[in-house]
């Protein structure tokens, strides 16, 4: 379990997915592809005053977010998502109805969810997290879970898709626990991201005529060949 295939690219992808599809399809005044680049212009200006690294790029195009008939989903790195909390709050108190319980219960949700990102920001030396973080962390969890339950089961009322809630939602809340005792930013994957879709592209180039762990086979015997190329010009030079 880590914090990048467990939040970034997963529980976080259907929250902010849900957030802009709201404002694109129900808050905003013009059409979803109108509302979905106004999103992006604020998105992007906040991004430059505020000087955000790993900016989310794209979201002025509905795709990246709404999925007719389905739960929406954000696409994207996890880099751009992990940063995107700040910005995505600014620009929903631009539009959110504060006499509405499930527009401050939003608002409310990703105040915390940007609470929980500082705290694993300001220990990011610390194995474990110190009592004092430790507990705030695991609060902070557990609030946004029961939050996004009661915005999902609102919807779900409504009979409609917003907010949903995956299997990893309870693996987040399982590392917040864990962090008494490993801090999430040891299993910290980042690193990898690029190589992973590195890896997805070679592993699809070898899936014609091959069948299960023969894909795999495949694939690594490529990526030796390929590495052994790339050593061999290193050496030349």
């Amino acid at each position: 379990m880590d914090l990048m295939h467990t939040k970034y690219l997963g529980h976080d992808m259907y929250v902010f997915g849900s957030v802009l599809g709201l404002l694109c399809h129900y808050i905003l005044p013009g059409t979803p592809e109108e509302n979905a680049r106004t999103c992006g212009n604020y998105l992007k200006r906040f991004y430059k005053e505020k000087k955000i690294p790993s900016a989310y790029r794209y979201l002025t195009k509905i795709s990246m977010f709404w999925r007719e008939g389905r739960f929406p989903k954000l696409r994207g790195k996890a880099s751009e998502v992990r940063h995107l909390a700040k910005p995505l709050a600014s620009l929903w108190r631009q539009h959110m109805n504060k006499n509405l319980l499930t527009h401050r219960q939003v608002d409310l949700y990703l105040r915390l969810n940007i609470q929980f990102e500082s705290i694993l920001g300001d220990h990011s030396r610390h194995f474990a997290l110190p009592p004092a973080a430790r507990t705030a962390f695991v609060d902070c969890a557990f609030s946004m879970m029961q939050l996004c339950s009661q915005l999902a089961t609102h919807f779900i009322d409504e009979a409609i898709p917003m907010f949903d809630m995956t299997s990893k939602v309870h693996m987040v809340v399982h590392i917040a626990l864990l962090s008494k005792w490993i801090n999430p930013r040891c299993a910290w994957c980042f690193r990898g991201e690029d190589m992973m879709q590195k890896v997805q592209f070679l592993l699809q180039s070898c899936v014609r005529g091959n069948h299960g762990a023969l894909c795999f086979r495949t694939m690594v015997a490529h990526y030796r060949l390929g590495l052994h190329l790339l050593f061999m010009d290193q050496h030349r030079d």
